[in-house]
């Protein structure tokens, strides 16, 4: 019997066996896993090289007999120093012995292996008075005499070597460097063994058999198609190398960035399970407790508060995670503030926030006749203050330039409402924009517009509209140019607008404060 071992976020890390009578602190782990980023894995089934390296300053070692010295009388004769093996775990001492061989070239006779009296192997160990934090594990190699120059030397690690966990090496690895007969010359070898990532190697693995039909279930517990390497989410395929979904959304939401970008290309926070929006990890006692906590306090908005937050892993899958445990005690609004004003990591802020109306009922049901809901599902839409808008560009130079600064030098004093920095809710009304102008689009940026921070003048309001005496009609940009001006005189900053290009949708004019306003967040290519 076997266990899979994870991480917070559900990739398999490491596979136990289930041993009677194994030490708990040396399991029986068949294979240790790493990944890439964006969930390329390796399969680490036992001790891994990771670096050779001469150094001239290691002339001393420390064994379980305490610390041996290196003692070259003659410089000239013989080089000082040792070689130092950089491993991926510690290795386990007691196999040393057959485990490592260090042999000597001699002419006529071929590798001849050194006796413990000419050579020291031990792993590698800070020197006392010194912490191992920053000292990789390892094995490190000394000649009691100094290394003989002129003469070439082999390291050997045979399948006998094996990590604290008892996995032997998988395959014999030998290492030869040479002691130049100079003494002017210094002693250079150095070798690397980057990490091979290869999700086919990692899932085909059958572990000596342990597992016939390999260990499938890796990046993000997904199960890993041993064949091709794609990773199997239910509704569609993730290809690791290439950090995309091999389809669409399901869900056709056409500005999220879970598109085709595996958790809005940050896995390292968000997981998709079932390929369809990204979701954060939540606790359900979580959202137990907190039924619990409002059935011995109905009135208590905290508690509301928290429900709300930690229902949200259905409702807003944005939260952080334990947002419920941490709304409670005075800081609650803040706390939900502060989440639904990302919220756009799913979807527009908007969406989502309805989303939560819809949960209202069933909240109260939950609490029998708790009377708050609407109040917190009030407050929780009055904090969101970030809406999504594009804006799109003619080429990647000027995408390169709004991103490094918005310069207003470059607005156009005819534009509709004079010179501002123009976005769009819908991206493809912002394609649609430049394209009026007989321009093509190569690239879309969406911002984060901190509405909460900006004084909006709402031309879209019908009263406002007619207030300020705006009509919609492209033959009246003087007036709406003239409009713009009053609106900065009297403190405005972004106008907000009906798109002549494609109607009823909205856009926006931001007027200034472009780096307080204006928060860039992604971009993406026009097809």
């Amino acid at each position: 019997m076997y266990s899979v071992l994870k991480d917070e976020l559900g990739s398999v890390v490491g596979l136990v066996e289930e041993k009677a009578g194994s030490r708990p602190e040396r399991p029986p782990v068949l294979a240790r896993y790493l990944y890439t980023p964006y969930g390329e894995a390796h399969g680490e089934v036992g001790p891994e090289v990771r670096e050779v390296r001469f150094d001239s300053a290691l002339t001393a070692v420390v064994t379980d007999g305490g610390t041996v010295t290196q003692v070259v009388v003659d410089e000239g004769k013989a080089a000082k120093g040792g070689l130092r093996i950089t491993m991926a775990l510690p290795v386990d001492a007691a196999t040393l012995g057959e485990g490592v061989m260090v042999e000597k070239l001699v002419p006529g006779e071929g590798w001849r292996p050194l006796g413990r009296e000419e050579v020291v192997v031990a792993p590698t160990r800070a020197p006392p008075g010194h912490t191992a934090e920053d000292l990789p594990p390892g094995l490190d190699i000394l000649a009691l005499a100094g290394w003989p120059r002129g003469v070439s030397f082999r390291v050997r690690l045979t399948q006998a070597l094996a990590d604290l966990a008892g996995r032997p090496l998988a395959e014999e690895q030998s290492f030869v460097w040479s002691i130049p007969a100079d003494a002017s010359q210094e002693v250079v070898f150095h070798q690397t063994f980057p990490v091979s990532y290869d999700s086919i190697q990692a899932a085909s693995d059958t572990l000596g058999g342990a597992l016939p039909g390999g260990q499938t279930l890796l990046f993000h517990g997904l199960w890993t198609d041993p064949a091709t390497g794609l990773a199997y989410a239910r509704n569609r395929w993730y290809d690791p190398r290439t950090a995309s979904w091999l389809s669409e959304d399901p869900l056709r939401d056409f500005d999220s960035p879970n598109l085709y970008a595996y958790g809005a290309w940050q896995p390292q926070m968000y997981r998709d399970p079932e390929g369809l929006w990204v979701e954060t990890l939540w606790d359900v006692a979580s959202v137990v407790w907190d039924v619990y906590e409002l059935r011995k306090d109905p009135k208590s908005v905290s508690n509301w508060v928290a429900l709300v937050a930690d229902v949200g892993a259905a409702v807003l899958p944005c939260l952080p995670a334990g947002a419920g445990a941490a709304l409670h005690g005075g800081k609650a609004g803040k706390a939900v503030a502060k989440a639904l004003s990302h919220a756009d990591e799913l979807a527009d802020a908007e969406k989502a926030l309805d989303r939560l109306e819809d949960t209202e009922d069933a909240l109260t049901r939950l609490t029998q006749g708790a009377t708050d809901a609407g109040e917190v599902v009030g407050a929780a839409k009055a904090v969101s203050k970030v809406e999504n808008v594009r804006h799109a560009t003619t080429s990647a130079d000027a995408v390169q330039k709004i991103l490094k600064a918005i310069d207003p030098r470059f607005f156009n004093p005819e534009s509709r409402f004079g010179r501002a920095f123009y976005d769009a809710q819908e991206g493809g009304t912002a394609v649609a924009e430049v394209q009026a102008g007989g321009r093509k689009a190569t690239h879309v940026i969406r911002f984060h517009l901190d509405v909460g921070k900006a004084k909006v003048l709402d031309l879209t309001d019908p009263a406002i509209a007619k207030a300020r005496g705006y009509v919609h009609d492209p033959a009246a940009d003087a007036l709406h140019r003239t409009i713009a001006n009053k609106a900065l005189e009297a403190g405005y900053n972004v106008i907000q607008f009906e798109s002549y290009r494609v109607p009823g949708t909205i856009n926006y004019a931001v007027l200034r404060q472009f780096d307080e306003l204006l928060i860039p967040q992604m971009v993406s290519p026009v097809p």
